[in-house]
């Protein structure tokens, strides 16, 4: 009775890689990249923080933005001028192809 249990596991591991193959493999590149990023500039190339920076430094500063709140305000200096283009745009824009036909 053992086997037949170990058989059906087996099965169900099989079909939850069979449904989730392409976000299991998806998860697994992103975070080879991530990996072979941080590892480039820690061991290999020396850190020049004005052309790259390194991950872990990166999420750092996200973490850091987070718990302070800033975040919040540099998300609306930055998402002033895409809301006033995309606003722009479209009341420019869709006159425009109306009149076009």
């Amino acid at each position: 009775m053992a086997e037949g249990t170990n058989s059906a596991a087996e099965n169900g591991l099989a079909k939850f890689y069979d449904d989730w193959r392409r976000v299991i493999l998806g998860l697994i590149a992103i975070t080879i990249f991530f990996l072979a990023w941080e590892a480039t500039l820690t061991w290999w190339i020396p850190l020049n923080k004005f052309i790259i920076s390194k991950p872990s430094l990166i999420f750092l500063g996200l973490y850091r933005d987070m718990e302070s709140g800033l975040i919040w305000r540099d998300l609306m200096s930055s998402g002033k001028p895409l809301f006033f283009g995309f606003g722009a745009a479209i009341l420019i824009g869709i006159p425009i192809g109306v009149v076009m036909g």
